[in-house]
């Protein structure tokens, strides 16, 4: 019997020392949560581990390109310049910090060791609205590709915004909001084509070729899209193949500079290499 009691008494123990580190966990946490609700609007220094990155405005956040890595040598040099945005999120069980505007910034300070990053708090009452802010922010300060503001918007109209509000919000006339939700309403294929060729459309491309353009279907604009990029890609094949002639031609028969000038100068002139030139 003194050994059961001990045991009792021992368990008794361990479950009042749990209950009590859990106990000064949750106060705080309710004391963090009050600290956070007093700053809101204002910019404070967080952990960076703290703040959550999987919503999204963006479709996804290229971190092999150069821009990035510009980013992150800055970040390097100077720390983080421009505060985030994240949003103070309560949860049945506390809050969530999450990240609405500089997920770039965030990922480039990870990627240097930074342990805490300046954030602006703010606090929303519904998903449209963290989208606005989203938008806003992201348009502004991180050069959103087009087809991110496209869908950004398409979202606030499936929520309930107007094309109107859309329009005063960002600022932007309605006919260029129509041509933001047409690019939106691709197919994912199209879409698909279209970012992983960025550099072949841009967003003065793809609204002057194919979003002024009627297309019958999905199949005829990616079509479209195919075309456009086989158009790019072999005017360069033949440009590298009329050169290599060229210079092969002037070294075989020794043709002085001043005669290459005049015979270069000719098939300009024709056309030949101004038609292949990528």
């Amino acid at each position: 019997m003194k050994l059961e009691t001990a045991v009792k008494n021992t368990m008794s123990s361990v479950l009042s020392e749990v209950n009590s580190v859990i106990s000064n966990q949750n106060n705080l946490k309710d004391e963090k949560l009050v600290l956070l609700k007093n700053n809101i609007g204002k910019i404070v220094s967080i952990p960076i581990d703290d703040i959550l990155i999987d919503e999204n405005v963006r479709n996804n956040v290229e971190t092999n390109t150069y821009e990035f890595f510009r980013l992150v040598e800055s970040i390097r040099e100077n720390g983080v310049l421009q505060s985030i945005v994240v949003e103070l999120r309560e949860t049945a069980d506390g809050f969530k910090l999450i990240c609405v505007a500089g997920h770039r910034r965030i990922l480039a300070s990870k990627s240097v060791g930074i342990q805490k990053i300046p954030c602006l708090i703010k606090s929303f009452t519904s998903g449209s609205q963290r989208t606005g802010a989203a938008l806003s922010e992201n348009i502004n300060r991180e050069n959103l590709y087009c087809l991110d503001i496209a869908e950004g918007y398409a979202e606030l109209l499936a929520s309930g915004w107007s094309e109107e509000k859309i329009s005063i919000h960002f600022e932007k006339d309605k006919r260029t909001i129509k041509r933001y939700l047409t690019m939106a309403n691709w197919s994912d294929e199209a879409k698909n084509i279209v970012r992983e060729n960025k550099e072949k459309f841009p967003t003065r491309v793809l609204i002057n070729e194919y979003v002024s353009r009627n297309y019958s279907s999905n199949e005829e604009l990616e079509s479209a899209l195919l075309t456009k990029l086989q158009k790019n890609i072999e005017p360069k094949k033949k440009n590298i193949s009329v050169k290599h002639k060229l210079n092969k031609f002037f070294i075989e028969k020794d043709i002085n500079d001043e005669v290459k000038s005049k015979i270069l100068e000719a098939l300009n002139y024709i056309g030949i290499l101004n038609n292949s030139s990528p």
